[in-house]
C-alpha cells in the first residue's frame, strides 16, 4: 500500500512539473509562430525584388568605346551630344 501511495505521489509531482513548464512552452510557440511568418515574408520579398526588373525605368549610360555616330546607330543605340547612349542599361548589370 505504501509503494502504491509513493507511486501516486511521484505521478502527481511529475504532472505538476509538466504543467508548470507549459506556459513558457506556449509563450515560445506563440512567439515562434508570430516571428516565422514575418521572417518568411521578409526573405521572400527580398528575393523577389532581386529577380524583378522594372522595364519602365530606364538608366541610360554612355558607351565610351563607341565614338562615331554610324557605329552607334549600327548597334541600335542613340547618338546625342557626341556620345553613344544605351537606354537599355540594366542597373544590376
Amino acid at each position: 500500500m505504501l509503494s502504491h501511495l509513493k507511486s501516486k505521489k511521484n505521478i502527481l509531482q511529475n504532472t505538476k512539473i509538466r504543467v508548470s513548464g507549459t506556459p513558457s512552452k506556449i509563450a515560445l510557440c506563440i512567439i515562434f509562430f508570430i516571428i516565422l511568418p514575418i521572417c518568411t515574408f521578409t526573405t521572400f520579398s527580398y528575393i523577389f525584388s532581386l529577380f524583378t526588373y522594372d522595364e519602365a525605368s530606364s538608366n541610360p549610360t554612355s558607351i565610351p568605346w563607341i565614338d562615331n555616330k554610324s557605329e552607334c546607330l549600327h548597334t541600335h543605340r542613340t547618338w546625342q551630344d557626341n556620345k553613344c547612349w544605351d537606354a537599355e542599361h540594366n542597373p544590376t548589370f
